[in-house]
């Protein structure tokens, strides 16, 4: 039995103690943490930040980000270490959060043609996001316009069923909490 496990994973081990036994379950669940998230990622990869299509890779970044729980990173900006930090608790906490944030902003850069990898290569996160948000305000504002003026016309079709109508709605109503 041990042996078909071993081909089925894709590190080795040997178990020789309970102790070894939790480590390798540990190794299982990084495995499919890793492949969750390389799955939910690929969204970012198939559909490149060029510019036109800016509101559809900010909503689908939001979604690879709130599957990893990371999210916070795109909404608040990384506070500066106070100096000088009393305890190595505090600076190792803040350097995990540095981490996280500088993984997004990777994330981020990542997921984006040349020339805008070029002109945003030394931003962080937050700050990548709010000069994006800048750079397409034209684009977002005409989707709101677009999408308030869907949400006035809308009207239930004969036939249509009440649960179909309210999910459009709701649609709609998703779609302008998201672009403010």
């Amino acid at each position: 039995m041990l042996a078909i496990i071993t081909r089925w994973l894709p590190f080795q081990f040997i178990i020789s103690s309970r102790s070894a036994a939790l480590m390798v379950e540990r190794q299982m669940v990084v495995a499919a943490q890793n492949t969750k998230n390389t799955t939910i990622r690929s969204i970012l990869q198939h559909e490149k930040l060029t510019g036109p299509n800016f509101t559809n890779w900010y909503q689908n970044l939001r979604i690879v980000l709130r599957s990893e729980g990371k999210l916070v990173h795109l909404e608040q900006p990384l506070i500066p270490l106070p100096y000088p930090v009393a305890s190595q608790a505090a600076r190792d906490a803040y350097n995990a959060l540095y981490d996280a944030q500088n993984e997004v902003a990777c994330l981020m850069l990542g997921s984006m043609s040349p020339e805008l990898q070029r002109a945003l290569e030394n931003y962080k996160a937050y700050d990548m996001i709010q000069e994006l948000k800048i750079m397409f305000e034209e684009q977002t504002k005409q989707e709101l316009f677009d999408t308030v003026k869907a949400l006035y016309a809308c009207k239930q079709e004969d036939g249509q069923s009440i649960s179909a109508y309210i999910l459009k709605m709701k649609g709609y109503l998703d779609t302008l909490e998201r672009l403010g």
